[in-house]
């Protein structure tokens, strides 16, 4: 699109085609293309310990499949449209186009390899490096380093005198003053981190080695062999699956046009390498579950690949599990389907809900979850508000950035990116105007979009990849967010007055209550620099603070001691 705009080309998007009627029907039947594992005919074929092994990936085959069948059903649109006309296209879209139209002419291009969101791990070395490796070269380097650092760990036993609380890929940087705090009560946390890294640098190595937090390794050559043993015997089942193209031909069906010859590759490879990954994790967690006298398992999410078999076990085992909230969510009535199938953010399978506020709490109970929840408070913004004296103001504005994503229905097509990039010049731009200094904070997600070339280069403009965003608000004077993010209620804590800047149509019907009761600012980019220059107003300014103050007091309750209630509550539960 933008080398035939350069070229002054007329042309036609094919975002186009589609209204808003068909985007959310592609959305919704991505959703239930994504849940092929429920199928009867599926169903016992894919379970290994009562564990169902096709749903532990949903979501990442929902991330694959959104995109191709929007692009597929708007290949359908345009070669209906022009039958009787001769189509040029990409020979890379040949086994897309193939059984769409009978005169296309393909031009050379080479086919893109697909490959699996989760399969690499991007790592910011410092803001101008990053690295990228392989998900396998990363699991070896995390379970030989944790290995070594671990006899580092003096504590690292097992205390049977307390109660033990598995916590499932805690962050302990995050969770530092619940890691710290728990050492004043009759539990002892254990630290059970398949994914994300546990000790990667000082900070985190020293908050593990100053806790009585236990981290877990495993080294048993028996279980590793029997492990193997049962991946040779269940490979047998996913050829068997695999082999099933009748089933597949029918079931991934797009308006009477079958487009499994076009995923067939992508989801025999996902299917084999996730179900596979399977079999580890289940016999990995099951030993220990099986080995431990576990009182609870936390999660903080119940769509994740491991919290999903940490939630069938600990049900299997008679543990109590406990879905611990880790943001501030979307939330309407409108976005409760995406909150429970993409978020999951609802407790559908464990015991009980542990709400940051009565907020949150009201929104489960409207949204059909009214069984057992507890409010706890937020124990990631307990540091926040106990370290709220070293906040001053700079000359500079911070924007925390979140890019339009591929698996969300209205975001990623030519409009949205378009908008969003110039969005992001503009407020460079303004910034400048102001003769103000702008901090651009990107998000940590590894599909974010690279802002780099956007920006042109000045010495009052600076891009952060890495670190944590509160220390940066703290020093900020007004901070920025595009649409929603966490990140505003610890500017609300903060107490910086916060601009939410719309980049995205996505056609939504229903606002949260951030929007319709707090002070912040919610505005396109037309308004952003008038609204930057309103807040030099003190009166304005000091208004709007004690709005988002009354509001963060009603999201977050216990502000400052949620740490204290958690380790208490799981002491005595």
């Amino acid at each position: 699109h933008k080398i035939l705009v350069q070229k002054e080309i007329d042309h036609s998007i094919l975002d186009a085609i589609l209204d808003e009627k068909n985007i959310r029907e592609i959305w919704s039947k991505s959703f239930s293309f994504s849940k092929w594992y429920e199928h009867p005919e599926m169903i016992d074929l894919i379970k290994f310990h009562e564990i169902n092994t096709g749903k532990l990936f949903y979501t990442e085959l929902h991330y694959y499949l959104y995109p191709l069948i929007k692009k597929y059903l708007q290949f359908i649109f345009v070669c209906e449209k022009y039958k009787n006309y001769k189509i040029i296209a990409p020979s890379h879209l040949s086994n897309q186009l193939d059984n769409l139209h009978s005169q296309i002419e393909y031009i050379p291009t080479e086919q893109k390899t697909e490959s699996f969101i989760h399969d690499e791990i991007k790592f910011q070395l410092t803001n101008s490096l990053k690295i990228n490796i392989p998900i396998n070269y990363y699991k070896k380097f995390k379970d030989v380093s944790e290995t070594l650092l671990s006899k580092f760990l003096t504590n690292n036993e097992h205390d049977n005198t307390k109660k033990q609380i598995l916590l499932i890929e805690f962050d302990p940087i995050k969770y530092k003053d619940l890691l710290k705090t728990s050492k004043n009560y009759d539990i002892q946390l254990i630290l059970f981190n398949r994914r994300r890294p546990i000790i990667w640098n000082k900070e985190s190595f020293d908050i593990i080695k100053n806790s009585n937090c236990k981290v877990i390794n495993f080294d048993s050559k028996s279980l590793k062999s029997k492990i193997d043993m049962d991946k040779k015997i269940f490979l047998k089942n996913i050829n068997n699956i695999l082999s099933k193209d009748d089933f597949f031909q029918t079931f991934f069906d797009l308006d009477g046009h079958s487009f499994w010859h076009i995923i067939k590759p992508f989801f025999k490879k996902i299917c084999k390498k996730r179900m596979l990954d399977a079999i580890q994790e289940i016999s990995l967690t099951e030993d220990l579950m099986k080995n431990s006298n576990l009182s609870s398992v936390i999660i903080w999410s119940e769509n994740g690949f491991n919290e999903q078999i940490s939630l069938e076990l600990s049900k299997k085992f008679g543990i109590k599990s406990m879905l611990l909230q880790h943001g501030m969510y979307w939330e309407t009535l409108e976005n409760k389907p995406q909150n429970s199938f993409l978020g999951g953010i609802f407790h559908d399978k464990s015991d009980i809900f542990l709400s940051w506020g009565e907020n949150t709490k009201e929104y489960f109970e409207k949204c059909g979850y009214s069984k057992k929840s507890k409010i706890i408070g937020s124990p990631v913004h307990d540091k926040l508000v106990n370290n709220i004296s070293d906040v001053v103001d700079n000359d500079y504005l911070l924007l925390a950035t979140s890019s339009p994503q591929p698996n969300e229905p209205f975001d990623y097509n030519i409009e949205n990116l378009e908008l969003y990039e110039k969005i992001i010049h503009d407020i460079c731009k303004i910034s400048t105007d102001l003769k103000t200094k702008l901090i651009i904070k990107l998000h940590p997600f590894q599909g974010e979009l690279n802002l780099k070339k956007l920006i042109p280069k000045n010495k009052n403009i600076i891009i952060k990849q890495k670190g944590d965003i509160s220390s940066l608000i703290k020093h900020s004077k007004i901070f920025m967010t595009t649409d929603f993010s966490t990140t505003i209620l610890d500017a609300f804590l903060l107490k910086k007055p916060v601009i939410s800047i719309k980049t995205k149509n996505r056609y939504i019907k229903e606002y949260p209550e951030l929007f319709r009761e707090s002070g912040i600012i919610h505005c396109r980019i037309d308004d952003l620099k008038s609204n930057i220059e309103k807040l030099s107003n003190s009166t304005l300014k000091q208004e709007l603070l004690v709005k988002n103050q009354n509001f963060v007091n009603n999201y977050i309750s216990l502000q400052g001691n949620s740490s204290t209630i958690l380790s208490k509550y799981l002491s005595e539960n």
